[in-house]
């Protein structure tokens, strides 16, 4: 059984929407900060790059800390909270450029030789796009894709578009990564709700995710995470997850991924992630078992949850 452990932060992106009816001031709980931008920004245009003041955009950042382990850093914390996206589709004129521009944005090492890359990220904050022509909000659940596809899907490589959205409709509006705030995704995860403000619970949802799709080269990202979905945190409450990938044929016990406790933010979430040259465990999982657990005054406890073709749904455990 292999352990891999992630210092400092943790993969987290905060998800977020609440209702501003809510008595936030006689309920000691803030709104996300995603809605009240969004209230006092006045949006014309969709959240772009250039319709977005810098200091609310995400931050994707490779680094190498060998205190830490982890090879790339995304930042929404605080009033940054809109994912950094372009408005038309990025070009690239053949297969190496793509494969050049994924390793200068998301490897430490720009000089990497090697066919493909791998690594560990750690998002802290939730990151959303918003279009005000049809007044519907979106939270990023994959950041990698979305930085490369944009909110449509879609690259250019030598002249031709490829839809590179897992599932593979680009002509039908956002991509899937762009879930709508307060859809649900899956069946593999749980609400957990504790105390009830307003008429409203204190709720945390916990979801593990198992990702893999093609595009030249193989796209892996498999995962857990968990975020409040109503109320927003409050300071000291705290985010644990820690993930374990299943792959029998290399290790019958997995490999297990923690992550530091995450505190005051609304959402966490640890993720493995590899495009190109993807070895095992990564390319060979069968199922991503992920626990999370939430310690706040109003919501308290530990759920399990799993993903993956080998992950029985119907099962209380993941295998």
């Amino acid at each position: 059984m292999k352990t891999l452990t992630y210092g400092c932060c943790l993969i987290v992106t905060t998800f977020l929407f609440s209702n501003s009816t809510f008595a936030h001031a006689k309920t000691g709980r803030t709104e996300f900060a995603v809605d009240k931008i969004i209230a006092e920004s006045s949006f014309n245009e969709p959240t772009y790059i250039d319709t977005v003041k810098t200091e609310n955009l995400t931050l994707i950042t490779p680094v190498f800390n060998k205190g830490m382990n982890f090879t790339l850093y995304i930042d929404s914390k605080g009033d940054k909270v809109f994912f950094p996206f372009e408005q038309e589709s990025r070009v690239f004129t053949d297969e190496d450029a793509l494969m050049d521009f994924m390793k200068r944005h998301f490897s430490y090492d720009p000089e990497n030789k090697e066919k493909g890359l791998s690594g560990t990220y750690l998002w802290e904050g939730s990151s959303y796009f918003y279009d005000p022509k049809i007044a519907m909000n979106y939270l990023i659940k994959d950041p990698i894709l979305a930085f490369v596809g944009g909110p449509k899907g879609t690259i250019l490589v030598a002249g031709k578009e490829m839809c590179i959205d897992p599932d593979g409709k680009c002509d039908e509006g956002y991509a899937s990564y762009l879930e709508p705030v307060g859809k649900l995704t899956a069946p593999t995860q749980l609400d957990h709700c504790g105390s009830e403000f307003a008429g409203t619970p204190v709720c945390v949802q916990h979801h593990t995710f198992w990702n893999k799709t093609w595009w030249f080269v193989d796209y892996v990202r498999h995962g857990v995470n968990a975020r409040f979905t109503t109320w927003g945190a409050l300071p000291s409450s705290v985010l644990d997850l820690s993930g374990r990938l299943m792959t029998a044929i290399h290790d019958p016990f997995g490999t297990i991924v923690v992550a530091p406790a995450t505190v005051g933010e609304d959402f966490a979430e640890i993720a493995i992630f590899c495009y190109g040259s993807c070895t095992a465990p990564i390319l060979d999982a069968y199922a991503m078992c992920g626990q999370g657990r939430v310690s706040d005054p109003d919501v308290s406890g530990t759920r399990e949850t799993g993903n993956g073709p080998g992950n029985n749904v119907s099962r209380t455990t993941c295998p």
